[in-house]
C-alpha cells in the first residue's frame, strides 16, 4: 500500500516535485507571433466593419457618416501597417505559426466580385490556401 501524501506535506514540497510534469504547458516558440496575428486578424475585422458602415452611408447619401468612418479607417491604418510588418518580420517556428502568418497574409489577397483571387493575387492565395487546409484560420 503506497502511503498517501498529505494536502500539508505537498504544498510543502518545492513546486517541481509537486506537480506532474504532464500538467506543464510550455509557451509556444510561436506565442508572440500568434498573438500578433490575432491583433492584426481583430484590427482587420474592425476595419472591414467600418468600411461596411462607410459604403452603407454612402449608399444612404449621408456623407458626414461616410466621412467620419473614412477617418475612423485612416486612423487605424498606420497600426495596421506596423502588426503586419511584424507578424511578416518574425519567422514560423511551429505550424500553428505558420498557418496564423498564412491567415495575416489572405487578408492582402483582393477578390472579384465572384470571390475569387484576381489574378495578381492567385499564387499568395493558392500556397495561403494550401498552408490552412489543415484547419483553417486563427480566430
Amino acid at each position: 500500500m503506497t502511503p498517501a501524501l498529505s494536502r500539508r506535506a505537498a504544498l510543502s514540497l518545492p513546486a517541481f516535485l509537486a506537480v506532474p510534469a504532464a500538467a506543464v504547458a510550455l509557451p509556444s516558440p510561436d506565442a508572440e507571433l500568434l498573438s500578433l496575428c490575432q491583433r492584426y486578424l481583430s484590427l482587420n475585422r474592425r476595419l472591414d466593419r467600418l468600411a461596411d458602415g462607410m459604403f452603407a452611408a454612402q449608399a444612404q447619401g449621408n456623407k458626414l457618416r461616410s466621412d467620419a468612418l473614412l477617418e475612423a479607417q485612416r486612423h487605424f491604418v498606420p497600426y495596421g501597417q506596423t502588426l503586419m510588418a511584424e507578424v511578416m518580420g518574425r519567422p514560423a517556428l511551429t505550424n500553428a505559426g505558420l498557418r496564423a502568418k498564412a491567415s495575416v497574409a489572405m487578408t492582402r489577397v483582393d477578390l472579384s466580385s465572384d470571390g475569387t483571387p484576381l489574378p495578381d493575387d492567385e499564387p499568395l492565395w493558392s500556397i495561403c490556401q494550401d498552408l490552412l487546409a489543415g484547419g483553417g484560420p486563427i480566430a
